[in-house]
Parts: structure tokens; C-alpha cells; sequence
């Protein structure tokens, strides 16, 4: 990563402020930078998750998870999560819901 992790954190935060959750889908693995990309997602009160090269129908899932999430919000989300499971359940409980 060469942003600044701080400034990040901050920009995440305050789209948390917002109830703007961020989505973040990490290819591959990289030590240094996945812990800041979970803070963005945690901060922000959004989710994280990764992926790879072999499984671009995970990416692909995970992008109608957002689609759904962008048309219904949470609740369609935890709909959608039931039926698809996998990735998309776990991604749907780390969403912080707020007021829950």
C-alpha cells in the first residue's frame, strides 16, 4: 500500500460517520497492507474479504452482494446471505448494523 494508513483510517471513519460502508475485496495476500484494509472495512462499518485469481466467481458473488446491498441495505443483504452462504453470509455478519 503507499497511502497512508492513518489517512485512510481517518477517510474510512468518517465515511462510517456517513452509514457509507466500504466493501473491500483484497486479491491475493499481502501481510502489510491486509490489516489496513480491514480497519477501512471495519471503520467504515463495512466488510472485508479476500480473493484470488482462481475464483473470480467469489469476486463475481461478492459484487452482487454489494448490488443487492446498494438496493436493499442490510436486510436484503441478510436475505441474499441465507441463500447464497459461503462468502456472502460471512460478509453479511461483518457489516455492523446501526441501531442494532
Amino acid at each position: 500500500m503507499e497511502e497512508q494508513r492513518d489517512r485512510l483510517a481517518d477517510l474510512a471513519g468518517q465515511l462510517g460517520l456517513l452509514d457509507v460502508p466500504v466493501f473491500v475485496f483484497q486479491e491475493g495476500c499481502d501481510p502489510a497492507a491486509e490489516p489496513c484494509l480491514r480497519d477501512i472495512a471495519r471503520l467504515s462499518g463495512g466488510a472485508w474479504c479476500p480473493f484470488d485469481a482462481s475464483s473470480p466467481q467469489l469476486l463475481r458473488d461478492l459484487l452482487g452482494a454489494v448490488a443487492v446491498y446498494a438496493a436493499g441495505g442490510h436486510p436484503a443483504l441478510e436475505r441474499y446471505g441465507q441463500i447464497h452462504g459461503g462468502a456472502i453470509l460471512q460478509l453479511t455478519h461483518q457489516l455492523i448494523r446501526k441501531g442494532a
